[in-house]
C-alpha cells in the first residue's frame, strides 16, 4: 500500500463494500451467528479510531492518567 491517503482511503471504500454486500448476503442466509463475529470485529475497529481520538489533547496541555501524573509520548509533549 502506498503512502497516498487518498489511495489508501479508495481501497478502504472498495473493501467497505464488500462488507456491505458479504452482510447483506449472510443476512439472507440467516447467518446470525457469523453476523454477530463480524459485527464484533467492525466495532473494534471503530472503537479503536475513537480511543486515538480521545488521546489527543489540546497543543501544550497534557492530557492527566488517572493517577493525576502526565502522560508521556508525542501527543502529550509542549511543543516550544
Amino acid at each position: 500500500m502506498t503512502g497516498n491517503p487518498i489511495a489508501i482511503f479508495d481501497a478502504a471504500a472498495r473493501n467497505a463494500r464488500t462488507i456491505e454486500v458479504c452482510v447483506d448476503r449472510l443476512q439472507q442466509l440467516g447467518a446470525n451467528h457469523e453476523l454477530r463475529l463480524l459485527t464484533g470485529r467492525l466495532q473494534r475497529l471503530a472503537s479503536r479510531r475513537r480511543q486515538r481520538r480521545k488521546r489527543k489533547t489540546r497543543r501544550g496541555v497534557p492530557k492527566l492518567t488517572k493517577a493525576g501524573a502526565a502522560m508521556s509520548g508525542p501527543f502529550y509533549t509542549k511543543r516550544p
